[in-house]
């Protein structure tokens, strides 16, 4: 993925160490265990569904990692906050983009796929109890 900022053009990529740092910053318990099992990429991916502008700049930011030129979270942030900017499209871009990476797809689309069904169970309950 590429985007253009102050007209020099990034690139993203969604490989082991985006997946390493996104998933370090949320942990949950084994249950059954003693254990913590690393699961920041789900809320990344949940933050992106509903459309928080954070979860948008952290995963650019962890997409740009280890990436030459690094844009700066200063310049993700002007890129965001410029109304020229559609950032519909960019959430929509980002998540498509992490549903077809090699490294996350299988996570994204599963967790995707849960959050529909979920969804649609939810919107049952409603209907059939108004």
């Amino acid at each position: 993925m590429e985007l253009t900022i102050k007209n020099t053009v990034y690139q993203f990529k969604a490989g082991f160490g985006f997946l390493r740092e996104a998933n370090k910053r949320a942990q949950a318990d084994v249950p059954g265990t003693k254990q913590k099992q690393d699961i920041g990429l789900k809320f990344l991916v949940a933050g992106l569904i509903d459309g928080s502008a954070e979860a948008l700049l952290d995963a650019l930011d962890l997409l740009n990692l280890g990436m030459e030129p690094r844009v700066s979270k200063e310049d993700l942030e002007e890129y965001l906050e410029d109304p020229k900017t559609s950032i519909d499209e960019l959430f929509k871009t980002v998540l498509d983009f992490l549903s077809k990476s090699n490294i996350t797809r299988r996570e994204v689309t599963n967790f995707m796929a849960e959050v529909e069904k979920k969804a649609k169970e939810d919107a049952e309950k409603v209907t059939k109890n108004p």
